[in-house]
Order: C-alpha cells, then structure tokens, then sequence
C-alpha cells in the first residue's frame, strides 16, 4: 500500500508530494522507498525478524 501510495502522485499526476491523512506533504519517492524496505523485510527476513520478537 505504501508503494502504491508513492507511485500514484509520480506516475498519474507528475508530482513529488501526495497530502496524508492530516493534510501534511509527503515526498512521494521516499513512501516508495519505504514501501519496498517493508516488503524486503517480509519478503526475507520474516523468520529472523520472526524470532526476535518471540
């Protein structure tokens, strides 16, 4: 979602910042990034992340 979020502003609008929930400017290509940090750690480190938490 949050990759979805990021690329909709740069790919439809040509525009580098979105509004968030509370009207604040977000730079679109950093929600990107986040977004695929987030699936990476899922994607392959689920199990370690997994075990720290237990």
């Amino acid at each position: 979602m949050v990759v979805g979020t990021g690329l909709i502003p740069l790919l439809l609008k040509n525009d580098l910042f979105y509004l968030n929930w509370w009207g604040g400017l977000v730079f679109a290509p950093f929600a990107v990034l986040v977004g695929i940090f987030l699936l990476y750690l899922i994607l392959f480190k689920y199990e370690k992340l997994n075990n720290i938490m237990k």
